[in-house]
């Protein structure tokens, strides 16, 4: 069980599927792979974009999804996958359930805990920025507990998440 932070490019969400054969997903919305936790399932089902543009299952809702799947993928170049627009509840669901786990665990390291904090509020708040609706911003809330509460209990995994920070500003500003 291990998060591997990522720096990627900006990706705008949702993404409208425009091929016909791909119109039964309706639209679709980007997530990083660092967001799927190790040694879970996958949350919902999640859907890869060919280099033809085309959009394929590429897991079912409840596949496990391990680091060989996601080296697999980085082999690849895949650096992120897609879920349905009406599942993104569930998926944040998910998220905050993985890191409500990571952060209240004892056996994990400060580091560990900073990464998913960040990776956790990084996609929430580019969720919250593409969709700023009352139903979603609660989600946020609910995403975002876990981390004051770590900021508040836990100075090494607040320093971490300092420095994680700090790199972010001065890499992309």
């Amino acid at each position: 069980m291990s998060w591997v932070l990522t720096h990627k490019k900006r990706i705008p969400a949702p993404v409208t599927v425009t091929r016909p054969s791909d119109r039964e997903f309706g639209d679709l919305y980007p997530i990083g792979l660092d967001c799927l936790h190790l040694d879970l399932s996958a949350p919902c089902d999640l859907f890869r974009r060919l280099s033809s543009g085309e959009f394929v299952l590429y897991a079912g809702k409840g596949i496990p999804f391990d680091q060989g799947i996601r080296t697999g993928l980085a082999e690849l170049g895949v650096e992120e996958l897609y879920i349905r627009e009406a599942d993104v509840p569930r998926f944040f669901a998910y998220l905050r359930d993985s890191l409500e786990k990571i952060v209240k665990d004892a056996n994990t390291s400060p580091v560990r805990k900073a990464q998913a904090v960040h990776i956790s509020c990084t996609e929430t708040m580019r969720r919250a920025y593409a969709d700023p609706r009352a139903a979603f911003l609660q989600q946020a809330h609910e995403v975002i507990t876990p981390t004051v509460d770590l900021i508040v209990r836990d100075d090494a995994a607040t320093r971490a998440l300092v420095q994680l920070t700090a790199y972010d500003h001065c890499t992309y500003v």
